[in-house]
């Protein structure tokens, strides 16, 4: 099993759907790092999606540019993730009653 485990809260001590997301994790029995990767939207700072990526990722990739193979870097990673991930886990904010 492999989980991939995706926080999109500002928050992070006090976020509830991380404490949701690391408690799924646990029952899934997932305690080993090398079990799960965690991946922090809010701070990943992923690019918007311009022109030069559109144009690369449209670019047979044994024909593409240093610099286009730079800008797919973190996409390529990031789409291995999922592929590798067996279940995913979606940490989304959540608003609490008081």
């Amino acid at each position: 099993m492999k989980l991939l485990q995706l926080n999109s809260s500002g928050r992070i001590e006090a976020s509830l759907s991380r404490q949701v997301g690391h408690y799924i994790r646990e029952q899934l029995g997932a305690t080993n790092p090398d079990q799960f990767t965690e991946r922090n939207l809010v701070e990943a700072q992923l690019p918007f999606v311009s022109e030069a990526h559109i144009g690369a990722y449209y670019t047979p990739a044994d024909q593409r540019t240093e610099e286009q193979q730079k800008l797919l870097l973190l996409s390529d990673q990031l789409i291995a993730e999922l592929k590798e991930a067996t279940h995913i886990i979606i940490a989304a904010p959540m608003c609490r009653n008081h």
